[in-house]
Parts: structure tokens; C-alpha cells; sequence
């Protein structure tokens, strides 16, 4: 799989118009450079980049005119229901993924999945990429940024190969002690806050930090991202608060609900809860209108998360970590499914 994406890459012509589509979390953001660095050491010279959620990618794929682009690369985010969208631009359009194997795709797609190999494997796209990559350009001297984005996507068995370079743990209960899950928990609130307009912070400059860094030291002390920590650290804690006081427990499971302008700040929250509560299966309602973007983490998870979303709401991931959507008015349903299957 891995050469069937070098062979992808090395196609790539200058005189091409490339769009890349990556997840707006930490492991999107750092396979994002590194494509878009390995893409430029080719020459090309028209290449967009845009950071997107699973719900906003079919959106982004379908303003997209016939035409316009002559390549596709999306990363991190896996959507069977674009398919469409990938026959009607009929392009060559590469998707790189970690999550749970899904439907086939159109015949122009390139699918590159550790998942195929192994359905149990847990290595994050920043990680898959480096290995696809690092013969192109400056990828090779950026090993640090798919170290960041795997320990920031929780990975550690089995990418231990290029994470004992970077950190000196000997278990997964022990990233949250190191120094490189603190910088992505600041990358990651810049991330978060460059969704909000008003805060004056594009992902394009966020991409621009990383490339330009030489290490994670580089990242959080530049003026864009440490800008964006302090920023985040304001909002963080209410939304935390808010969590707890629209929470409601039964055994093993906690189910939040929040309301915030800023989307995927519930991803950090859940993670930080369910890091505090291992042995509890922690659900997080994000409220957008009629809609709550649910996002779940299990750290000592006797059950398969992504497949119990997949299962019952059109949902998905891995076993520890997973998400999906529901309509307001499948709350009470959603409330009483998880806790009678799970708490």
C-alpha cells in the first residue's frame, strides 16, 4: 500500500492543480504538511489545502467544479457517502485513512488503509505518511511532525518504531506525561480556534508553522500557534464545566452535553476526561442546531467503540475513540441505547 501511494505521488506533474483535504485535528494538520511538502518537491505549483471534519467533506467535495482540480488527497477522514462526489470529479484522487475499513470506492480512488492489512492496527495518518513520503523532499527531515500527530492521535504499540526516537515511555498510559502530548494539546487549540473567524487564525498559517519548524519546540513557541494556546486556555475550561454540569452518569458511562461555537473542542475535552476516567466510557455531545456531533473515548475499553457507532448511528473509528452524529430527536434513544449496552 505503502508504494502504491509513492507510485500515486510520483505522478504528480508540475503543471497540476492539487486540492488536499485532511481531518482539522493534529493528525489531519501534520499528514497535511507532509503531503504538501512532498507535493511541492515536485514542482507543483497550484496546490489548495483545506481542513475539514468528516460531516464537511462531502460539502467541500461537491463546491468543487469538474475540472478544477487535476489531483485529490484526502487524509484522515473517511467517507463512503462522498463516493459520488469522487465519480463525478473523476480525477486522481488518493484517500489515506487509519479508521475502520468501509465500503469500496470509485475506480479513480487510490485507498491506503493499515486496516486492510490488519484490522487491529492503530497507526494514525501522520505516521502512514511519513512512510510513504520521506523519500520526497524535506519530508525525510520531518519525522518529528508524524511522532507529534500519532502521539496526539494516542498511538504507541505499533508505531513504537519512530515514536522511541522522540519519546521515552514504555506504555500508552504514559504519553499524557510527555512533553510531545503538551505541544499537541496547544497545536490542537489553534487548530480549534482557527474554525472561528473572528479569531483572526487560518489553517494556512497553522500549515505554514509546522512546515517551517525543526522540531515541537519551534511549533509552540512561533507567534501564531503560543498566540492561540493562550486563546484556547480561556475557553477550555468553561467548556469543561459546562460538560459536567449537563452530564448525566450510570456505571461505567458519563454523557455530556455542550454548546460552543468552537467545533472540535469537544475531541480535547472527551480525550481529557476519559485520560482522568479510564475505566469509564465517556460520550460528548457537541450541539450544532438540530444536530449533536458525538465524539467517545474509552481508554480501558472492554468493547469496539467505532463499530458500537457504526452498529446503531452511522458512526465509526477505533475501539478506544470514536464519533458519529444524531438529531435532537434521536437523544432519548441515543441515551438509552448506550447506557443499557455499555454502563
Amino acid at each position: 500500500m505503502l508504494e502504491a501511494g509513492r507510485v500515486f505521488v510520483k505522478s504528480i506533474k508540475a503543471s497540476d492543480r492539487v486540492l488536499i483535504i485532511h481531518h482539522a485535528d493534529v493528525d489531519g494538520f501534520a499528514s497535511g504538511a507532509l503531503f504538501d511538502l512532498a507535493v511541492k518537491s515536485l514542482g507543483a505549483g497550484h496546490v489548495d489545502m483545506r481542513a475539514s471534519d468528516v460531516e464537511g467533506l462531502k460539502d467541500i467535495l461537491s463546491q468543487v467544479k469538474t475540472g478544477e482540480y487535476d489531483v485529490v488527497i484526502v487524509l484522515d477522514i473517511d467517507m463512503p457517502a462522498a463516493n459520488s462526489e469522487y465519480e463525478r470529479l473523476g480525477v486522481r484522487t488518493i484517500i489515506v485513512d487509519h479508521h475502520m475499513v468501509r465500503a469500496g470506492y470509485a475506480p479513480n480512488v487510490v485507498y491506503v488503509n493499515p486496516r486492510l492489512v490488519n484490522p487491529e492496527a492503530y497507526q494514525p495518518v501522520s505516521y502512514v505518511a511519513y512512510k510513504m513520503l520521506r523519500g520526497f523532499g524535506r519530508v525525510a527531515d520531518m519525522e518529528w511532525l508524524a511522532a507529534l500527530g500519532s502521539v496526539a492521535d494516542f498511538a504507541f504499540k505499533d508505531c513504537i518504531d519512530l515514536l522511541e526516537k522522540w519519546i521515552d515511555i514504555k506504555s500508552v498510559d504514559e504519553l499524557t506525561g510527555t512533553d510531545m502530548w503538551e505541544v499537541s494539546k496547544v497545536l490542537f487549540g489553534a487548530i480549534i480556534l482557527s474554525s472561528i473567524p473572528s479569531e483572526n487564525i487560518s489553517a494556512r498559517q497553522i500549515t505554514d508553522v509546522l512546515e517551517n519548524s525543526k522540531n515541537p519546540k519551534d511549533v509552540v513557541t512561533s507567534e501564531v500557534i503560543s498566540y492561540a494556546g493562550m486563546r484556547f486556555n480561556e475557553t477550555y475550561a468553561q467548556v469543561k464545566e459546562q460538560f459536567w454540569k449537563n452530564s448525566e452518569v450510570r456505571g461505567r458511562v458519563i454523557i455530556g452535553v455542550i454548546d460552543t461555537p468552537y467545533r472540535r473542542i469537544g475531541s480535547a475535552v472527551v480525550t481529557d476526561i476519559s485520560v482522568e476516567r479510564k475505566d469509564s466510557a465517556v460520550f460528548l455531545l457537541s450541539r450544532r442546531g438540530d444536530q449533536y456531533r458525538v465524539s467517545a473515548r474509552w481508554q480501558n475499553s472492554p468493547v469496539h467503540l467505532g463499530e458500537f457507532m457504526a452498529k446503531h448511528f452511522s458512526g465509526g473509528g477505533h475501539r478506544n475513540a470514536a464519533g458519529g452524529s444524531i438529531s435532537e430527536s434521536q437523544l432519548a434513544e441515543f441515551k438509552e441505547r448506550v447506557f443499557s449496552e455499555l454502563a
